[in-house]
């Protein structure tokens, strides 16, 4: 059964209530993945219905607003960032997952600390490939060892990459499968990219893990991957990176047929 939550007293009329969790819930969501509660409070998560089937984290100021539109004058369109998922899984020990769409708030911003697994991009791209079922010793052995020190639930699965690019190229660029974030040298001959990859999964008690995004997601993924060269990283050598580029190459084009 869902948990039951208190419900905020109306918050405006011409959009969406939003409820607040019980406290032993946060407590527990805080515990499991580690929430840093100075720079994320927790009265700052918040559902839209009663069932809390999805958590939104929602700005300190945004909430003030809304508990201030007594007399109901805001039309809003949109509140907060998904960040939590209710599954009703049983044998695992949170029953709210990661949401793709706000990881990478919470993972680069470092808002949560646990139930997360610095890996390379090869072990990322063995997730978009198989997919499901995947036996912790598949992947690299620091990878496997974090996962094995992993509570069962979700977690996120998190790679860096350096990508060689022109000197001239300037701004920021966004990935396929997971938020990317970028930065360029613009004084170097040859600058170097780097993003951010990051991809929500499932740990179970069978010792396997399962991607939690769609096989078109996890394919955009790898056309993606396939058709950007990437450096080695401190998580591989650069052996590594070329035979897991030439292996989301040949999956992207298998996905693209």
């Amino acid at each position: 059964p869902h948990p039951p939550l208190s419900h905020i007293s109306q918050i405006g009329g011409l959009y969406d209530k939003l409820f607040v969790l019980k406290p032993d819930l946060l407590a527990r969501l805080a515990d499991f993945y580690g929430i840093d509660t100075t720079r994320m409070p927790l009265e700052q998560l918040v559902s839209r219905s009663s069932i809390s089937k999805s958590i939104y984290f929602v700005s300190e100021s945004i909430l003030r607003t809304l508990k201030l539109d007594v007399q109901t004058k805001l039309s809003v369109i949109n509140t907060g960032i998904r960040v939590l998922e209710y599954t009703g899984m049983k044998n695992i020990d949170c029953e709210y997952r990661l949401c793709q769409e706000g990881l990478h708030t919470l993972v680069a911003q470092q808002l949560v600390k646990r139930q997360v697994v610095h890996a390379p991009v090869s072990d990322l791209l063995l997730l978009y490939q198989k997919r499901t079922q995947i036996r912790a010793e598949e992947f690299t052995a620091e990878t496997a060892r974090q996962l094995k020190e992993t509570r069962c639930g979700c977690f996120a699965m998190v790679s860096e990459m350096d990508e060689a690019v022109e000197a001239n190229t300037e701004g920021c660029a966004t990935s396929e499968g997971g938020a990317a974030s970028s930065s360029v040298d613009p004084g170097a001959e040859s600058a170097v990219r780097r993003h951010l990859l990051m991809c929500a999964a499932m740990w179970s008690r069978k010792g396997t893990v399962d991607v939690l995004i769609s096989k078109a997601e996890a394919n955009s993924a790898l056309i993606w991957l396939g058709n950007t060269g990437y450096l080695a990283t401190k998580y591989e050598d650069s052996a590594g990176a070329t035979a897991a580029t030439a292996r989301a190459a040949t999956t992207a084009k298998r996905a693209e047929s």
